[in-house]
């Protein structure tokens, strides 16, 4: 069930126990943050898993929205 906003429940729920486990015990959480590349690059991976050759293709058909998809992943969202 997806809300107004496009998170879950379930999402906001994991959402407000992340920032309250990080505020709670700020010690703990600085020794969590040596995971967030590497699961980053297996949520990544994951989500490659199911992309086809064919749709690598469709990637030279509309080269502006992966040079902005780039952009935002490169530059706006660790600024973020």
């Amino acid at each position: 069930m997806r809300s107004s906003r496009g998170i879950s429940r379930c999402g906001w729920f994991y959402l407000i126990c992340g920032f309250g486990f990080g505020s709670a015990l700020p010690s703990a959480a600085h020794h969590l943050k040596v995971l967030v590349i590497p699961l980053v690059f297996v949520m990544i991976y994951i989500m490659i898993i199911p992309t086809k050759p064919r749709d690598f293709a469709k990637v030279v058909k509309s080269p502006v929205e992966v040079l902005l998809g780039t952009f935002m992943i490169i530059i706006a969202a660790p600024v973020i």
